[in-house]
């Protein structure tokens, strides 16, 4: 595991704010951490601090946490960003999970979830809390898809959507098997499934999984 080097936490409640501080700090050895009190601030000083992670709290005077967090991605599209928030807003989830942070934290579960998602980040993998998982699956169960082609009713499930992004990306039946740990078998009866939900091709399976931004999607559906 890497060693996070440059923190940058962007909330305007200072105790939570020096609380997340002083946990990553004893978590972590040589760790550099800057706090911002808003979004139009750090937005100002990202140029010049350019951190490796940073920490963004969702309700913030001025900018929102999303709001910083989508111009920092169309500017910075590599930045790594924690999304942290105490309340569960089913729009702002749907949009930071379509904008791909890498990590949505809520601050009322494990305090500890945070030193996780860091960790996970600064490796190269993503995180959410239990509760933002639930949210997310519930998207991705939505009719969101191209044309007619699935309805609603018989749309792909969350192991579906699995070895749909699996296949779109270029894995073959038995490097799906080696990566999800499932006898080819079944995953041929998954996909089998698939063609029966109306994309009966491959081209119609990756049209779905781009549309559906099941893409960006894998490694979440992978822990699900």
């Amino acid at each position: 595991m890497k060693n996070p080097c440059n923190i940058s936490i962007v909330d305007d409640d200072t105790c939570n704010s020096f609380e997340l501080k002083t946990l990553l700090e004893k978590s972590f050895t040589k760790v550099s951490i800057c706090l911002f009190e808003s979004g139009n601030k750090f937005w100002k000083e990202l140029p010049r601090k350019m951190p490796e992670v940073i920490f963004i709290d969702q309700q913030m005077p001025g900018i929102t946490g999303a709001e910083l967090a989508t111009l920092i991605r169309e500017k910075y599209p590599l930045q790594k960003i924690i999304f942290i928030s105490t309340a569960i807003d089913r729009e702002v989830v749907e949009a930071m999970y379509d904008l791909g942070v890498n990590a949505y934290v809520l601050k009322e579960e494990n305090r500890n979830d945070m030193v996780v998602a860091l960790r996970l980040v600064i490796d190269g993998h993503s995180f959410y809390s239990e509760k933002i998982k639930n949210v997310i699956r519930e998207i991705i169960h939505e009719n969101r898809v191209p044309g007619n082609a699935v309805v609603k009713a018989n749309a792909p499930t969350l192991t579906e959507n699995k070895y749909i992004v699996l296949e779109a990306a270029g894995y073959s039946v038995k490097e799906m098997s080696d990566k999800t740990n499932r006898a080819p078998g079944t995953i041929k009866n998954h996909l089998s499934n698939v063609k029966d939900k109306g994309l009966k091709t491959e081209r119609e399976r990756l049209v779905y999984a781009v549309n559906n931004k099941l893409i960006r999607s894998l490694e979440f559906l992978l822990s699900v």
